[in-house]
């Protein structure tokens, strides 16, 4: 079995494009945030927020852990999820399942498209935290955490995407990049039963930077602006790890063999 590749974030950071992407490469079974409905769906939910939903027991931590690795024992399987929904389970036995990457974006233009949608959104749900917490506990075990930038993503995919696959053991394919619009249904519905979440992604044909942003502000909404606050020393602190492009003299982009997925 190859161990699932993993693609850790926070929320609207680009990663459903990612995971898109991964889609059309078509050698991956694609799981968008599974571990989301143990957060807030599950008899062990952390987040009050569907209360009106009942809990489900068949949606706890370890059952849906354990379908993302049977899925691995029949094809290689990609998960992107929010860190927040698993850090409480973060354990150096949990990260060996994996092969984890990590990707960030600006909170200043991330968390007001969350805002946006989730304008009582708490503290852990904005998820720099998590992923600061999950980062560090990759370095703990000795290896190199992967982090790649969605601003770097945008700006150049082909060499990004490029490096993140160097880094992760994946083959690149660069026609990957591009897709038709609209999200296939095999790609997962939002678990969130919202599908204005994936409206931008649904009418895209590739990464490239939405230029219609109809977010709030965070002058307009002392809430918004507090929360990128406390989230931008996160970011920084991640940024700094980011994989660098080829031909950037500030750093070198790790190497690891490539894998024959």
């Amino acid at each position: 079995m190859t161990k699932p590749l993993a693609l850790w974030c926070h929320a609207r950071a680009r990663s459903t494009a990612m995971g898109r992407m991964m889609f059309e490469r078509g050698d991956h079974q694609v799981f968008d945030e599974p571990f989301a409905r143990t957060y807030y769906f599950s008899d062990q939910r952390i987040s009050p927020r569907r209360t009106d939903v009942s809990p489900d027991p068949g949606l706890r931590f370890d059952h849906i852990l354990r379908q993302v690795l049977d899925a691995a024992a029949d094809k290689p399987v990609f998960v992107k999820d929010h860190a927040y929904h698993v850090v409480r389970h973060v354990t150096p036995a949990f990260l060996a399942l994996f092969r984890n990457s990590f990707l960030i974006r600006d909170p200043n233009e991330a968390l007001p498209s969350l805002f946006a949608r989730m304008p009582d959104m708490s503290d852990e749900e904005t998820g720099y935290a998590a992923l600061v917490t999950m980062v560090e506990a990759v370095e703990r075990t000795g290896e190199r955490p992967v982090v790649i930038d969605a601003a770097d993503i945008v700006a150049r995919p082909q060499e990004t995407v490029s490096a993140w696959c160097a880094a992760v053991g994946l083959r690149h394919r660069p026609d990957a990049l591009s897709w038709q619009p609209g999200i296939p249904d095999a790609f997962g519905a939002n678990w969130w039963g919202d599908p204005s979440w994936h409206r931008h992604l649904s009418a895209s044909t590739g990464f490239s930077e939405n230029r219609q942003r109809d977010y709030p502000s965070p002058d307009d909404h002392p809430r918004l602006r507090r929360a990128c606050e406390n989230c931008l020393p996160h970011y920084h602190k991640l940024r700094r790890m980011r994989l660098r492009i080829a031909g950037d003299a500030r750093d070198s982009i790790a190497q690891m063999p490539v894998a024959e997925t």
